[in-house]
Parts: structure tokens; sequence; C-alpha cells
């Protein structure tokens, strides 16, 4: 599913594996942050947010995630949530240089 959600003539085929995937094992976080960015490709905003929600607990030192998750929030109307994140975000980029 990841290689047919880079292309976006085929990323709708990977929302549709992502899907399943997620419905097959509901408990691994990677799957639902997979979906959540393939469907925010596809400009799904209301779709991905509940899977990056479920995913952004256990993905926080997950950088890439992080920012598309803040990125997703401003898409659906929580620019503060997302203004948090990204505070929080450049806070821990600071303290580890």
């Amino acid at each position: 599913a990841e290689l047919y959600s880079w292309n976006p003539a085929t990323r709708k085929r990977a929302v549709e594996l992502y899907e399943r995937a997620v419905a097959l094992a509901p408990g691994r976080t990677e799957l639902k942050k997979d979906l959540a960015l393939a469907l925010t490709w596809e400009k799904r905003y209301a779709e991905a947010l509940p899977y990056a929600d479920a995913a952004a607990p256990s993905a926080v030192k997950d950088r890439e995630f992080t920012r598309n998750y803040a990125f997703l929030l401003t898409q659906v109307g929580q620019a503060p949530k997302a203004v948090t994140i990204y505070r929080d975000a450049l806070g821990a980029e600071n303290s580890q240089d």
C-alpha cells in the first residue's frame, strides 16, 4: 500500500488497502499513521483525523507524523491544537541542540 500511496494515480487503491489492513489489525499504530497520511494526501482531512488522533499518542517522537498531524489539524479547523503541537515539536528540537 505504501508504494501506491506515493503516486496520485494509485493513491485511492492505497487508501483501500490501508483501510482493510487497519480493519484486520486495529491495534497497529503504524497502519493508522499511514492511512491518515494517504487520506491527507487525498485531501480527505475529516476522514484522516480519527486515524491520526488514534496514532498521535504513540507517535510523539515521530517528527514526520507530528508535522503531518499538525497540518491535518489546521485543515479541519483545529489550528490552536496544531500550534501547540508545533510549539512542542520546536521545543523538543531546541532542547536537543
